[in-house]
């Protein structure tokens, strides 16, 4: 017997699972929050989420929560209120489910997992997947339902009022061939039941003459309806895929460090998905049904009894739909997670070649993914098998159909109460009526893989961009001080980064943040730039407090440099004014570049500034793509400068230089993320960092003399 869960919410990428049971257990209380929020109050990263990150996202929520560890006699106890999340090991892999009933001999759950979906397990077989933690849940003092408006599939049907004019001529096209299907049709009816008989051949020559016009027409009608047609696709597919585009751009750092990237990516798949069911829609709603109509009148003009017969197979095509509706929605899913992760590993490896190539693993990570392109293919398998099954019922009945029509007609034939005439044009003309037909009836796996598409889309679009609304700062109000005030900040909630971070940066101040690695360095950087918000305590520029200025000016006034240099497509000097918004004089580039060491070997090149490079600018060392990264940071108005191990790829006797040359700069605060202690050595103070803590901070001399963290690290 098929089970049911009302409340239940499918994952929609590998790491969802916690997220989405969450989801379940707030339907369950009448709140429906989408997945993405869910994510962002819990703090799911690649790896998934911790049971602490459920805990504290449903206390926010309004539920109070109890976590416990228990064994399978849990469910006897009748105190126990469901429904609950369980943590379990599946296929070897932490993962979350819903239990929303139990008795002495079946645990009753809801997988997030759509390959599993709703279940029942006998005790022996829930009891060797649960790791015996649980979370109970109840509303607390207080709470109030919230539902906050899942966007779905009807609201990407609304976009279709802005091509008004493409779908009227589009519809105008059809209806022209329509009729000009219906004269053919006729023309037939005249050949067998007058012109034949009469043997009348000056009429069937001047008939023959004029079809032949109307069929050049006919032509016409066809390409311009393609024509129109391709065009509304290509204006569909250009708003929602740019759409799409500019929001993920828009989104924060926090986004991409807890996704994978073929994650992303995968949803230009979706969006094809979506575009096809649009204007599959589009044809359906605005042609078939209108072709269907006027060829249903004309059917049941020509004899009512057949045109009964013809639609009595319709009540059989909608059970048929029906029958195959929930497994469609389940093979959507799963095909489309699986094409998720087989790219976010082909992306990985390709990421990685040359480290893949070094460790000797082109093998190993090959059968990684031909195993998930197998389970790709296999699942890809299962849906068209299930479609095909679908399609060669439908074929049957269609078959079968024009079978009974021409028996049935045959028997008024012979009865003298229809042409034969009348017949064949009744039954040329039922073609045109059951492919409309069938058009509207293949909708249903098509709308189904537009919806679930549209759900994982949705997902990422319901993703709160980066607030970039606030007024924009005048540059000179921000320069002063950087006042960084008992700052804490984790990516998980079970695992802080940083904390209590207190540190004041003077204007033109020239620091260096040393530590071991995994000490919190780059992320205290990067909450500087505005990759990430403070988990708690609050950041200021001159006395303004990061949350209260625009984030595109927090980026003009601080200008970040990763430790791996990101060069793109074009020219060196492209790649050098690039994100530049006012004019830079040849002789501003000639001096970053100098200042940068990068100025000599651009001019031994043929074509100097213009030399091309590709997108991982291979025509340059590793040292050259530092230093013309750190000549573009020269290049910007940002007053202050982070280089997060900026200068790693370069010999120590170019980085002296270089580094000397950027503390010559008096007008720019310059902080360096450093490894090296050379560097640390040069600047006004050093900051000492270890588990995300600043243990010590003072001059390089001061610090040696205090025999700590900084002098373990200078003699290490």
């Amino acid at each position: 017997m098929k089970i049911n869960y009302p409340h239940y919410v499918a994952q929609v990428d590998e790491a969802d699972c916690g997220v989405a049971s969450l989801a379940m257990i707030l339907r369950n209380f009448g709140s429906v929050y989408p997945i993405a929020k869910l994510r962002d109050l819990a703090r799911t990263t690649k790896q998934g989420t911790t049971a602490l990150g459920l805990v504290k996202a449903a206390k926010h929520l309004g539920l109070d929560v109890i976590p416990i560890q228990a064994d399978i006699s849990l469910f006897d106890d009748p105190e126990i209120t469901y429904p609950l999340i369980a943590h379990v090991i599946k296929d070897d892999l932490l993962h979350y489910c819903v239990v929303f009933k139990a008795n002495q001999d079946y645990i009753y759950v809801a997988d997030p997992d759509p390959a599993t979906k709703v279940q029942k397990m006998t005790r022996d077989e829930f009891d060797r997947l649960w790791s015996g933690v649980c979370l109970l849940f109840s509303p607390a003092k207080g709470y109030t339902p919230q539902k906050e408006p899942l966007a779905g599939l009807t609201t990407m049907f609304q976009q279709l009022t802005n091509y008004k004019k493409d779908i009227s001529g589009i519809v105008i096209a059809a209806m022209l061939i329509t009729f000009i299907s219906i004269v053919g049709s006729y023309y037939l009816q005249l050949i067998i039941d007058r012109f034949i008989p009469s043997k009348n051949i000056n009429g069937l020559t001047i008939l023959a003459g004029s079809l032949l016009v109307v069929y050049v027409f006919n032509s016409l009608f066809n390409y311009l309806r393609d024509v129109l047609l391709t065009r509304l696709d290509q204006k569909l597919t250009s708003q929602i895929s740019l759409r799409y585009i500019h929001h993920v751009y828009r989104l924060p750092m926090r986004f991409f460090s807890t996704r994978k990237t073929g994650e992303i990516t995968s949803r230009f798949n979706d969006i094809n998905k979506i575009i096809d069911a649009l204007s599959s829609t589009i044809i359906s709603m605005f042609l078939d049904v209108g072709v269907m109509v006027i060829i249903g009148i004309v059917l049941s003009l020509y004899d009512r009894s057949l045109f009964l017969t013809t639609i009595s197979t319709i009540p059989i095509y909608v059970i048929i739909i029906y029958a195959f509706n929930k497994r469609f929605v389940k093979l959507d899913q799963e095909q489309m997670e699986s094409n998720a992760q087989l790219s976010s590993a082909i992306i990985e490896d390709l990421k990685g070649v040359e480290t893949l190539k070094v460790l000797q693993l082109e093998n190993i990570r090959y059968k990684n993914v031909e195993k998930q392109f197998a389970d790709f293919l296999r699942k890809n398998l299962t849906y068209v098998k299930t479609k095909s099954f679908q399609d060669a019922i439908k074929m049957w009945i269609q078959y079968g159909l024009v079978t009974i029509i021409l028996f049935q007609g045959a028997v008024l034939v012979i009865q003298g109460r229809l042409s034969i005439g009348t017949l064949m044009a009744f039954n040329a003309l039922l073609a045109f009526f059951i492919s409309p037909l069938q058009n509207i009836i293949n909708l249903q796996p098509k709308l189904q893989e537009a919806k679930v598409a549209n759900n994982r889309l949705n997902e990422v679009l319901q993703v709160d961009t980066e607030k970039s609304d606030t007024n924009s700062q005048d540059q000179t109000d921000l320069i002063g001080p950087i006042n960084i005030q008992h700052v804490d900040y984790s990516y998980e909630y079970s695992r802080p980064i940083l904390q209590d971070i207190n540190l004041q940066i003077g204007c033109n101040d020239k620091l260096a943040i040393v530590g071991l690695s995994g000490s919190g360095k780059s992320t205290l950087a990067k909450l500087l730039v505005g990759f990430y918000l403070p988990t708690q305590g609050q950041i200021e520029f001159n006395q303004h407090k990061t949350t209260e200025i625009n984030l595109c000016d927090i980026r003009q006034y601080v200008h970040y440099l990763p430790q791996s240099p990101q060069l793109f497509s074009g020219t060196i000097k492209d790649n050098l004014l690039m994100g530049l918004d006012r004019e830079v004089s040849v002789e501003e580039i000639d001096n970053a570049c100098k200042l940068a060491l990068i100025y000599n070997d651009i001019q031994e090149m043929p074509l100097k500034y213009e030399t091309k490079l590709d997108e991982e600018a291979t025509v340059l060392s590793g040292g050259q793509k530092q230093r013309l990264t750190i000549a573009r940071a020269l290049l910007t108005s940002a007053r202050v400068l982070i280089f997060d191990e900026s200068t790693s790829s370069l010999d120590p006797i170019t980085e002296k230089r270089i580094v000397e040359n950027l503390l010559s700069i008096e007008d720019r605060t310059m902080i360096f993320i450093a490894h090296r202690l050379s560097i640390a050595k040069k600047v006004n103070r050093v900051v000492v960092m270890r588990d995300g803590k600043i243990i010590e901070q003072g001059t390089h001399q001061e610090l040696l003399n205090h025999h700590q963290e900084y002098y373990n690290l200078w003699n290490a």
